[in-house]
C-alpha cells in the first residue's frame, strides 16, 4: 500500500515534493477514511494547480516508479537509471 511519495530532481520539480495519502486529524469525512493500522488513509487524492505547475510530471513520475518495479528484473547495475530525468533549468553541476 502506497501511503506517500516523493518526487525530487525529476523532470520540472527540484526541490522535494511530497504526496500523501494519510489523512489529517480534522473530523470531516471520518466515515471515508480507511483504517490501517494506526493511520486514517485516503482513498482518494486529488492534483491541482496552476498550468505548468508539474502535475504531470507528478504523475509520469508515479509511471516510472511502476516501470522501474515491473521490469526491474531486466536492469543491470552498470546502466544508468532507466526513466530518469533530473531536474533541467539551473546551471549547477553535481
Amino acid at each position: 500500500m502506497l501511503l506517500q511519495f516523493d518526487i525530487e530532481n525529476n523532470r520540472s520539480i527540484k526541490n522535494k515534493k511530497r504526496l500523501s495519502f494519510i489523512a489529517d486529524n480534522k473530523p470531516e469525512h471520518k466515515e471515508s477514511l480507511i483504517k490501517y493500522d494506526k493511520h486514517n488513509i485516503l482513498p482518494v487524492i486529488g492534483i491541482y494547480g496552476k498550468n505548468a505547475a508539474g502535475k504531470t510530471n507528478i504523475l509520469k513520475s508515479f509511471k516510472h516508479i511502476r516501470d522501474m518495479i515491473r521490469f526491474s528484473h531486466e536492469f543491470n547495475p552498470v546502466m544508468p537509471i532507466p526513466f530518469y530525468e533530473p531536474f533541467k533549468f539551473t546551471n549547477d553541476i553535481d
